[in-house]
């Protein structure tokens, strides 16, 4: 076995094998934001307000993947590493990295990092520990990250990685933001002070001497206007190009421009019959003046770019520049056969791109210089997520996007190798060339620095020549400050991390604030007034009601992963189940834990894709069959069953049976998941509007598909089902007689799905029948405004995309007369624009006997937010309809919105509830890994 010491060296940062070598991190420079000559008081009311064109919409680190989220969390929490100017990963909180690996070529599979971590404290006090890091890295993994990472093992201040394979970006990687339990307690330079998502950030330094606002301000003009009153002191990458010499022009503003890393590109599909001729790639390419779009358009908020690399990386590649030459290109069409006709038209493509404004700009510069050499372009405009809908499905011949953040060489192979075309990367123009694919492969592997930039200098090459991509321009990081906020001093030594980032604000500040180097103050009750607590209520007033982690008292100290559904054996008493979302089921019985069902190797878990479901049958006694709920590698959801033999703690997961699967489309979110019996022995299943914002496939208002909606289907008929049928129809279902959907994948029904229940649902996470009266309660995620709570109702259209709660949200194709007949509206909702609510968990309405006073309430909750809420569901029974709403004196309707209540006010992030045989209620922690009951 190989031991390496790992050399960090300020010039460049990379696996440089040195036996026995280790040099100590350098510090961070921190300077002074302030001028010794300024009254100690001024310094202690410093207030800096950023806009950026949208807020952080979460500080969840695993889920920040916007770049406004993103921003907010770097000042927040430190990595293990940090990129410098040139994008090389440089250490942060790591202190020491020693490598392992085998001699033997063929076992160098295992690859070990032991990462020793540098003093550091968190800013409620915590020791940024191993543990800390180890416990901060898994959750990365339960979302998805960090695959190539088979084992994490932590002691004292080292954290233990097992690498499966060789993977040099790696360090890369291990730049994501570390951070503890409490996730708002900081890691970094800025503790949280206040978060509304979508809307207001508030952080401040570690020293309280600095506090930052950042907001989202969408209105360009108003952006600037804000900027110039000094309502705004720093705008992040957010001046477009027709505003930047007004901004210029502003007295009390400075200007800062960086390369940046975002690329714009224009993408040309291969399938096509005429793109896929490289000479009319070539031509096209020729037929593009960069500079001029750049100076006359961008107002040289860009420069040129021949590759997917940065400029400003070590790796990146020129090569020979395509020059703007259009008699060249000319050319090149006239030799490929490609004639011009009388209206000095060769051939016809269509163009998709965005319905941004600057976009379209630069598209419709780009076509009137292609249709001087006679290439008509027909410019399609769609809606972001229809764009990436219709682009991974290979429905266009060019499109224009912007790659987002380039810093590692590793985007060469998501891009253009031939394994990585969708739904599996981001190769939507059907690349396929076996020399790129085998060099991409070993850029992954290949950590040596040196040899790995020879790789990626040849596929760079391969891209350049073959030009399955045109890369156009790279975009500048811009950041605007004002001067009577930051003197000109302190701005002309601030250097801009890539991306627009706001790591600078980090160099503003004193040296004691250093994260982890300063005091602890406290609140006046003795509290720690560095840790952020988002809940400050943990019960209300005059209330018993509270939450025992289960089992009782947390005595098997159990935490799972990603727990996602809870319930409990219908036929054997005191046997519990867990459905964790990466594919497994735990069963919980007496002191013991263990594996009653896993289907890892079929479930495709990221995001809200996983295993998602479980449901016992009816006669589970007799046949023991158990139902489950997922998302499959190929992105379907699927409902199936097992057997359990023993109908206790064991399933034969050799045979699953297929009831339904209902193909998806490539969207991340959406997928509803939830199975359940009703007292009518029928399968309810609810399925997500298939993804992304908006319903932009209108799925939920369309009863020809089975997307948006609540299923019922009766897998276990009396009679004996037919061959390669399984499941019926019930008789009183709203589309009984008309196609199958999920089995007679050909046909297309003439009025609706026979499947479906219920439609016009967005994301239906959960559902639960009311034990008592068989009514169906369910949650149905909004989209930006209102969370609602639905009472399920058959053959009921319950609005969406038309309606989000009360209020219109997108009225195409939709009745607006009548329309109180024609949808049916929520019992109640609740605001997520302006709080920190953003997902409703439906729950279920409490039988139990043990807290009388929850008897009759529907208990929900909220993932974000953590409140669990009631409302009094028995009141509503007698007369559902006519709570909904009245009229006033002038007969215009007005919309009853059903009191809720907050029963308790927690930190978690609440994924489930579970009820058990006897009625009583359980709360599940995705992030703590924990099952809580609900208690008196």
């Amino acid at each position: 076995m190989k031991i390496h010491h790992l050399k960090f060296s300020k010039k460049n940062f990379f696996w440089e094998p040195k036996l026995s070598f280790i040099l100590p991190l350098l510090s961070l420079i921190i300077t002074n934001l302030y001028c010794s000559n300024k009254v100690k008081n001024d310094e202690e009311k410093k207030v800096l307000v950023i806009a950026m064109e949208d807020a952080p919409s979460t500080l969840y680190p695993p889920i920040a993947r916007s770049a406004y989220s993103f921003r907010a969390v770097e000042l927040i929490h430190r990595g293990l590493f940090k990129f410098d100017e040139n994008l090389n990963p440089t250490p942060d909180l790591a202190d020491e990295v020693k490598i392992e690996n085998l001699d033997d070529e063929e076992k160098r599979q295992k690859i070990t990092l032991t990462i020793k971590i540098k003093d550091a404290k968190t800013c409620s006090g915590e020791k940024i520990s191993g543990e800390l890091v180890k416990n901060s890295l898994e959750e990365y993994k339960r979302w998805g990250k960090f695959d190539y990472i088979e084992k994490i093992q932590a002691e004292n201040d080292k954290v233990k990685l097992t690498l499966s394979r060789p993977y040099s970006s790696v360090f890369y990687d291990l730049a994501v933001p570390i951070f503890p339990k409490n996730f708002t307690d900081c890691t970094g330079f800025f503790k949280v002070k206040n978060f509304i998502p979508e809307s207001i950030t508030e952080l401040e330094s570690r020293d309280g001497k600095l506090k930052v606002i950042i907001k989202g301000v969408k209105n360009d003009i108003t952006r600037v206007l804000e900027l110039e009153k000094g309502d705004i002191d720093i705008v992040v990458n957010a001046i477009p190009p027709h505003l930047i010499d007004y901004v210029k022009s502003l007295k009390n503003v400075q200007i800062l421009v960086s390369p940046g890393i975002n690329i714009t590109y224009i993408a040309l599909n291969l399938k096509n019959d005429i793109l896929k001729n490289k000479n009319v790639r070539l031509a096209i390419a020729h037929a593009i003046p960069k500079e001029e779009i750049i100076e006359n358009i961008l107002q040289n908020q860009a420069e040129p770019i021949f590759s997917f690399i940065p400029k400003r990386s070590e790796f990146y590649f020129e090569g020979k520049k395509i020059e703007y030459n259009p008699k060249l290109a000319e050319k090149l069409l006239d030799e490929s056969g490609f004639k011009k006709n009388e209206n000095g038209i060769r051939f016809e493509l269509t163009w998709k791109t965005s319905t941004v404004k600057y976009a379209i700009r630069n598209v419709k510069a780009i076509t009137s210089y292609l249709e001087k050499i006679g290439i008509k372009i027909n410019i399609s405009q769609k809606e972001f997520s229809t764009l990436i809908y219709e682009i991974n499905k290979g429905n266009f011949d060019l499109f224009s996007l912007n790659l987002v953040g380039v810093k590692d060489p590793q985007i060469l192979k998501d891009i253009a190798h031939s394994k990585k075309i969708p739904p599996y990367g981001l190769n939507r123009v059907f690349f396929s060339n076996p020399t790129f694919d085998e060099i991409v492969e070993k850029i992954e592997e290949e950590i040596d620095k040196e040899k790995r930039k020879e790789l990626v200098i040849l596929a760079q090459k391969i891209l350049q020549d073959e030009l399955p991509f045109l890369p156009l321009w790279q975009i500048k990081d811009i950041i605007t400050i004002r001067e009577d906020k930051i003197p000109r001093e302190k701005i002309s030594k601030i250097k801009i991390t890539p991306g627009g980032s706001l790591l600078f604000l980090s160099y503003l500040l004193q040296n004691k604030t250093h994260p982890g180097k300063q005091n602890e103050t406290k609140n006046e009750d003795g509290g720690n007034s560095n840790s952020f607590n988002p809940n400050n209520q943990i019960h209300p007033e005059n209330t018993k009601i509270y939450l025992e982690e289960f089992p009782e008292g947390g005595k098997l100290k159990a935490r799972f992963v990603n727990p996602v559904f809870f319930t409990e054996n219908p036929i054997h008493k005191g046997i519990f189940y867990v459905v964790e979302q990466p594919g497994t089921v735990k069963y919980i019985y007496g002191e013991k834990i263990g594996i009653f069902l896993d289907i890892k190797d079929r479930v495709d878990f990221g995001g809200e894709k996983g295993l998602l479901g479980l449901a016992f049958s009816p006669e589970f006694e007799k046949n023991g069959r158990v139902y489950v709920s997922y998302v499959d590698k190929f992105g379907n959801s699927v409902i199936s069953y097992f057997i359990s033999e023993d109908r206790k703690l064991k399933v034969d997961q050799s045979k699953e049976f297929i009831v339904i699967k209902v193909k998806q489309p490539p969207f991340p979110n959406h997928k509803g998941g939830m199975i359940a019996f009703g007292k009518d022995k029928m399968l309810y299943i609810s399925l997500g509007d298939g993804g992304s914002a908006g319903d932009p496939l209108d799925n939920s208002q369309n009863t020809k598909n089975l997307l948006g909606k609540i299923l019922r289907i009766d897998p276990e008929p009396k009679t004996k089902l037919p061959k390669n049928i399984t499941y019926l129809i019930p008789q009183d279902n709203p589309f009984y007689g008309d196609v199958m959907c999920g089995i007679e994948k050909n046909k297309k029904p003439k009025l609706g799905c026979a499947e479906i229940f219920a439609w016009g649902l967005r994301n239906t996470w959960r559902f639960s029948f009311d034990k008592e009266t068989g009514i169906i309660w369910a949650g149905d995620v909004g989209q930006d405004r209102w969370e609602e709570v639905n009472i399920i109702q058959e053959g009921k259209n319950y609005g969406w995309r038309c309606f989000e709660g009360f209020e219109p949200f997108n009225l195409k194709n939709c009745k607006k007369e009548n329309y109180l007949q024609e949808y049916q509206f929520p019992t109640t909702v609740y605001s997520i624009s302006k709080s920190k609510d953003c997902a409703i968990i439906g729950g279920y309405v409490y039988r139990g006997s043990k807290i009388k006073s929850l008897y009759g309430k529907y208990i929900f909750g909220d993932w974000c937010s953590g409140k669990i809420r009631v409302l009094d569901a028995d009141k509503l029974y007698e007369d559902y309809k006519n709570e909904l709403f009245s009229k006033d004196e002038k007969n215009n309707i007005i919309f009853q919105n059903i009191k809720t209540e907050i029963l308790i006010d927690t930190d978690f992030m609440i994924s489930s509830f579970g009820e058990d045989n006897e009625g009583e209620i359980y709360v599940l922690d995705h992030k703590g890994g924990k099952i809580y009951k609900i208690k008196d």
